[in-house]
C-alpha cells in the first residue's frame, strides 16, 4: 500500500530506487533546499584550508603561537565539478570572492553564468593547474573515483580539494599519496564511505579537515527541506 517516499533532502543513495520504481512508489525529493547550506560549508572549508585555520586553532589550544603563511582566494583557479544547485551556488560565491572559476558538468547544457571570472568546460581539463577543486557531483554509476592519481597530478602543487558530495568521488589511496608528496596541500571532506567513519590513514593525516556531514545541517536548510518534503508528500497523496 506504499504510495510515496518523501526525502527531506536530495540524495537517494540510501533508498532501493529500482524496487520502488517496479512497485510504482513515487520518490519525492526536496531539491535545492539545502543548496545554500552546503555551498557555504564548501566555501568555509576552502578558506579554512587556505588559511590553515584548524591547524592554527589546535596549535594555540596546545599553548603554541603558530603562524602559518596562508593564501588568498582572489585570482586563484577554482575548479567546480558538478553544476547543479549546490555547485552553481558555490561558483557564484567563489566568483564573488574574486576567484577564477571553471565549471564542468556533463549533464548541464546551458549553465547559468555568475558575474565574475567564470568559464565553462566540457571535460576534466578544468583540473589543469587548478588551485582548488570543489566536488558537487553524484557518485559514478561504476563506483570508480572521479579524482585518482592522474587527476590529482594535474592540479597545481599544494592544491586544496573540497568534497561535500560523495566520498566515492575521491580515491583514498591516491589522495593519501598526494598529501604525502605535497601535491595536495589539504583535503577537506564532509562525506565518508561509512558514517561515522572508521579510522583510516587518510582521515588521520594532519592535512585533512573533517566535518561530520553537516553541509545541509543549518536551521534554514532543515526548515526548507522539511517544509518541502511535507508539501511534496501532501501533493503525492492527494485529498484525504
Amino acid at each position: 500500500s506504499l504510495k510515496a517516499v518523501s526525502r527531506n533532502g536530495t540524495g537517494t543513495d540510501n533508498l532501493p530506487v529500482e524496487a520502488f520504481k517496479q512497485k510504482g512508489v513515487a520518490i519525492l525529493r526536496a531539491e535545492g533546499a539545502n543548496a545554500r547550506g552546503v555551498a557555504e560549508l564548501a566555501i568555509t572549508l576552502m578558506l579554512s584550508a587556505m588559511r590553515h585555520v584548524p591547524t592554527i586553532d589546535a596549535g594555540m589550544k596546545a599553548g603554541n603561537w603558530l603562524r602559518l603563511l596562508g593564501r588568498e582566494i582572489e585570482g586563484r583557479a577554482v575548479a567546480v565539478i558538478g553544476y547543479g544547485r549546490i555547485g552553481s551556488e558555490f561558483a557564484k560565491m567563489a566568483c564573488g570572492l574574486g576567484a577564477r572559476v571553471r565549471a564542468y558538468d556533463p549533464f548541464v547544457i546551458q549553465p547559468a553564468r555568475p558575474l565574475g571570472d567564470f568559464a565553462w568546460h566540457h571535460d576534466l581539463d578544468l583540473l589543469d593547474g587548478a588551485d582548488v577543486v570543489s566536488l558537487h557531483a553524484p557518485g559514478r554509476s561504476d563506483g570508480q573515483p572521479l579524482l585518482g592519481a592522474v587527476e590529482l597530478a594535474c592540479l597545481a602543487p599544494g592544491a586544496v580539494v573540497v568534497n561535500t558530495a560523495r566520498a566515492s568521488l575521491v580515491s583514498a589511496d591516491a589522495m593519501l599519496d598526494a598529501l604525502g608528496s605535497g601535491q595536495i596541500g589539504v583535503y577537506a571532506t564532509d562525506v565518508f564511505e561509512q558514517e561515522p567513519p572508521l579510522p583510516s590513514p587518510l582521515l588521520a593525516h594532519p592535512n585533512v579537515i573533517r566535518t561530520s556531514h553537516i553541509g545541509g545541517y543549518t536551521a534554514e536548510s532543515v526548515t526548507r527541506a522539511t517544509t518541502t518534503a511535507v508539501e511534496n508528500l501532501l501533493r503525492a497523496l492527494g485529498p484525504a
